[in-house]
């Protein structure tokens, strides 16, 4: 396996300014065994070492700083400290910096804006640290973690046999106290120009979709008040959020009294079968443009249907047989209604039908008087000897020649629509 050694001056500036040598190197194949070694190695150098520049409390140094995983790209740093106490008080100023920059980010507006400045500040990577005695152990990939936690812990034991200093030191706990107290006026300090700079977005953003609802159409009301949704639980614009709310309902509840008031109208007309009543409300139909009622729309043409063949059998009058003889102009084009019995089935669609039936006394059989001409193209199959109740339209009068030669003229009717009985 071939190693690559590069040798390079890392500089870390902090409260206690760390300055340390770094070793990078780079492994074909990662082993953590082999990474451990490798630190345990280098630590064994005590002359390097550099410490802090506090002039109250000499904290740490960094023995060979940090070495990359060349795969990944990844770091891990080793941190000496004074003692096991200062060690532990680190991974604890760690660990409650990396908890207060997400409590101010996670599930706030600023996270959900992820304005660049204020991301790299509040989004930053959880530290993986561990203490070995009086080392602090650094990995910012917790796939390291498990396999590389013991390897490095049993060499840092047998490397440094005074590893585990328990002394206490004022100074350190003082150092670190001040820390978090300064560190926390900071996180506030950079919150409140993020919080301000995503509130004053969301307000703009709600206040844009909010302008949109006003006159929408289909869809795009339900895609509005979905993104002014997003707002709802950010307290910083739940005023904005309940104005634009409100707004949203007004128009769906616009719309909804259109729909309901269609559906008024239509159960009107299938109780009185007014076929005026029926032709206003389908013209108040075609002028909604807005694709928000396509779905009622549909509801709508299935009761019209319907609601028009009631219309349309209740427009149909029994006209007398002689009249539509004699002045068969008068009736041309009027709705009419037969009941009867086809006695001939000229083709699919043309058939002579007796009408003005009668029931005889003494069995459920018919006589019927007189007979019309029938055109029919609808769907039922119709045979012979069929009684059927007939809707449709008068057409003048149709004459033809029987078998005898005789020229018979009778009434032409259009059915339809046609029930057998």
């Amino acid at each position: 396996m071939k190693k690559k050694v590069c040798m390079g001056l890392l500089i870390c500036i902090g409260s206690g300014l760390i300055i340390v040598i770094g070793i990078f190197f780079a492994i074909k194949k990662t082993n953590f065994q082999q990474i451990a070694i490798k630190i345990a190695d280098e630590m064994a150098y005590d002359n390097i070492k550099y410490s802090g520049s506090d002039e109250n409390y000499k904290y740490s140094y960094i023995e060979k700083a940090i070495i990359k995983d060349p795969v990944d790209n990844e770091a891990i740093t080793i941190e000496k400290y004074n003692s096991n106490k200062e060690a532990e008080m680190k991974k604890e100023y760690i660990e409650k910096m990396y908890k207060m920059y997400h409590e101010k980010y996670d599930n706030t507006l600023i996270s959900l804006f992820k304005i660049d400045d204020c991301t790299s500040v509040f989004n930053g990577e959880k530290d993986n640290a561990f203490v070995v005695g009086k080392y602090l152990i650094r990995m910012n990939d917790y796939s390291y973690y498990p396999s590389s936690k013991k390897n490095i812990k049993n060499i840092i034991k047998n490397k440094d046999k005074n590893y585990d200093n328990k002394k206490e030191n004022k100074e350190a706990i003082k150092y670190w106290n001040k820390q978090m107290k300064n560190s926390q006026s900071k996180v506030e300090k950079e919150y409140k120009g993020c919080i301000e700079e995503a509130t004053t977005r969301a307000k703009n953003q709600i206040s844009e979709y909010s302008n949109s609802i006003v006159g929408c159409k289909g869809k795009d009301c339900e895609e509005y008040f979905k993104e002014i949704s997003k707002y709802e639980k950010y307290e910083e614009v739940k005023e904005d959020y309940i104005q634009a709310k409100a707004k949203y309902d007004e128009e769906i509840n616009k719309k909804k009294s259109v729909i309901n008031s269609i559906n008024n109208k239509l159960s009107k007309v299938e109780k009185n079968l007014s076929k005026k009543d029926l032709e206003d409300v389908q013209n108040e139909i075609k002028k909604l443009d807005d694709n928000y009622y396509d779905e009622s729309k549909l509801k709508w043409n299935d009761r019209i249907s319907k609601i028009e063949k009631d219309v349309f059998k209740n427009s149909c009058r029994k006209y007398n047989y002689k009249d539509l003889l004699r002045n068969p102009s008068d009736y041309e084009g009027k709705n009419a209604y037969f009941f009867g019995e086809i006695i001939q089935k000229i083709d699919s669609s043309n058939y002579r039908v007796d009408v003005n039936c009668k029931k005889y006394s003494f069995s459920n059989d018919y006589y019927c008087d007189d007979t019309i001409y029938m055109t029919y193209s609808g769907d039922i199959n119709l045979i012979e000897d069929d009684m059927i109740k007939v809707w449709g339209t008068m057409n003048g009068t149709q004459t033809y020649e029987t078998v005898m030669g005789a020229t018979v003229t009778i009434p032409k009717f259009a059915a339809k629509y046609v029930s057998i009985n």
